[in-house]
């Protein structure tokens, strides 16, 4: 593992929308895809769900990651649940020589009982040896590495770098109340949602929607990132029903 180069000035990005992670100076899907090109390392080819993290060609230091927001697991929380506690270490990264390879996405997600961290793991979730790092490579954001082995990642205070979908992010101040609401609406995200939406197999999940965007528009439009994750809740009600 390799930390000598510069972390990445760019704030992370938390899409609701999309159900990503990203951090890079991507302003929309095209400029991502362009990177491409002068970039190597592990990419989401012909829509494998594989993990991104780029790096420059042929410098090697890291240039981007685009990660996938992988549904709550109870082996997530057994294996991330302790990361909070973890060494901090700032850099970047830098892989010599800049190459290809391949980075099946995080397995399951984990979030703080305040809300306050979201972390997600590679792996089977099985014991992992030798020394824990939490390498900070943006603002907020870690990558988490057991034994020199990347094992996933953790974003602080996710409320702050909540977006719609690629927008730019402005700074916003961290608000517990906000991270809570924000923990609460993460389980509608998973896909074990749709067995309840589908015919009416949960006829109370609406009115469960339905008070967690209220109690989000009640922050206000100032408390924030709280619009958007009002207008997220509102687009999965105005979607499935």
């Amino acid at each position: 593992m390799d930390t000598s180069a510069p972390p990445l000035p760019h704030p992370p990005r938390l899409s609701l929308n999309g159900g990503f992670l990203m951090t890079g100076g991507y302003a929309k899907p095209s400029e991502r895809e362009q990177a491409y090109a002068v970039t190597r390392g592990s990419q989401d080819w012909l829509w494998t769900g594989d993990d991104e993290i780029r790096f420059q060609h042929p410098s090697g230091d890291l240039h981007s990651l685009f990660l996938h927001v992988p549904p709550l697991t109870d082996t997530a929380a057994g294996v991330c649940a302790s990361w909070p506690e973890t060494r901090i270490i700032t850099g970047g990264l830098r892989l010599s020589p800049a190459r290809n390879f391949e980075l099946p996405a995080t397995q399951g997600c984990w979030s703080s009982p305040d809300g306050g961290a979201l972390a997600a793991h590679y792996g089977s979730g099985g014991p992992a040896r030798g020394e824990r790092v939490r390498l900070r490579i943006a603002p907020c954001l870690d990558l988490v590495f057991v034994g020199g082995l990347l094992s996933g990642w953790l974003l602080e205070r996710p409320e702050r770098f909540l977006v719609t979908d690629w927008e730019p992010h402005d700074e916003s101040p961290p608000d517990p109340v906000l991270a809570g609401l924000l923990r609460a609406f993460l389980p509608y995200l998973a896909e074990p949602l749709i067995d309840r939406i589908t015919d009416d197999a949960d006829p109370g999940l609406l009115a469960e929607l339905r008070a967690l965007e209220t109690r989000t528009q009640a922050l206000g439009s100032s408390a924030g990132r709280a619009p958007v994750l009002a207008a997220a809740i509102r687009k999965l009600i105005e979607d499935w029903y």
